[in-house]
């Protein structure tokens, strides 16, 4: 699912957390320059406004700026340490999605294999991987290595 539309259909729930304290999620924004300086100036002074308002404001300045933006803000919320302990809420609404991280956090392989190391080959050439499977154990398969 893209960025941006994660972020549309979790929106309720993303402004509701947020709103715990919506000053850090500025900062943090204008820091990750999500937003310039003078946007941050303005969301900050909407005096009709209350917290919920103005991460309304954010979100779909966010929103507007586009997928590249929406997914850099989702990493920020993923990744960053003092928006996880502020608002520990956020990792079931992504997760809820299955909202992945838009960098890798790990190194794989590109059909997602880990080579066992360290183990005979066969008589043959090949070696024992190890296949992620989708209760989490891994599953063994030759692979020739010729």
């Amino acid at each position: 699912m893209a960025a941006n539309a994660i972020l549309i259909s979790n929106k309720t729930p993303i402004v509701e957390t947020l709103c715990a304290d919506y000053t850090l999620i500025l900062n943090k924004a204008v820091q990750n320059k999500l937003i310039t300086q003078r946007e941050y100036k303005n969301l900050k002074s909407i005096n009709k406004l209350n917290a919920e308002g103005h991460v309304v404001e954010l979100l779909d300045r966010i929103m507007d700026k586009g997928e590249k933006t929406c997914l850099a803000f989702l990493n920020l919320l993923q990744t960053d340490e003092e928006i996880q302990q502020t608002y520990p809420e956020l990792n079931n609404i992504l997760k809820k999605e299955n909202c992945p991280l838009p960098y890798p956090v790990q190194a794989c392989s590109v059909d997602n294999t880990v080579e066992a190391t360290g183990g005979p080959s066969s008589e043959n050439g090949s070696r024992d991987t190890a296949r992620p499977s989708a209760g989490g154990t891994a599953q063994y398969t030759m692979v020739d290595g010729g």
